[in-house]
Parts: structure tokens; sequence; C-alpha cells
């Protein structure tokens, strides 16, 4: 558990080796799975009360889009500066 507290206390730290980037695409991925579980245990109650799922299919889906639009807002800052520092160092390179 120290090691847990110590590494998340590096993400956020800084000027470190780690960068606060990396922490929002953590939190934000263990957000999305601990919502995500949270749906698929509501359709298994709503399956195991009478075989069938009565929750509504649009809303569910909509649950999704949001979770998915989660995830993709913490990870887009991660993904556009492994880009833009790739094309930085070939520029340098040339």
């Amino acid at each position: 558990m120290k090691t847990i507290i110590r590494w998340i206390s590096l993400l956020i730290h800084q000027d470190s080796c780690y960068s606060s980037r990396s922490f929002s695409l953590i939190v934000s991925c263990v957000a999305g799975f601990l919502m995500a579980l949270a749906l698929d245990i509501a359709l298994l109650i709503d399956v195991s009360l009478d075989g069938r799922i009565d929750s509504d299919m649009e809303g569910i889906a909509w649950v999704l889009v949001g979770i998915s639009a989660l995830l993709t807002s913490g990870n887009v800052g991660k993904i556009f500066k492994s880009k833009y520092q790739k094309k930085e160092k070939e520029e340098k390179d040339v």
C-alpha cells in the first residue's frame, strides 16, 4: 500500500520523470473500469431476477458512450504529447 501511495505522489509531483498526464490516464481508466463494472453488476442483477433484461437498452448505450468519452478525454493528452514529441525529435535530428 505504501508503494502505491508513493507512486501516486510521484505522478502528482511536478518536474519528476512521471507526468500528470500519466496520472490522469490511470485515474480515467480506473474510473471507467469501475463504472463499467457497476453497469455489469446491474445487468447481472436484472437478469438474475427474472431471466431477461428489462433495462432500457438506449440508456445503457448512452452510459457506455459516456464511459468511452471519459476514457478518451483522459488519454488524449498523453497521445498528442507523444505524437508531437516524436515530430520535434525528428525535426531536431534533420
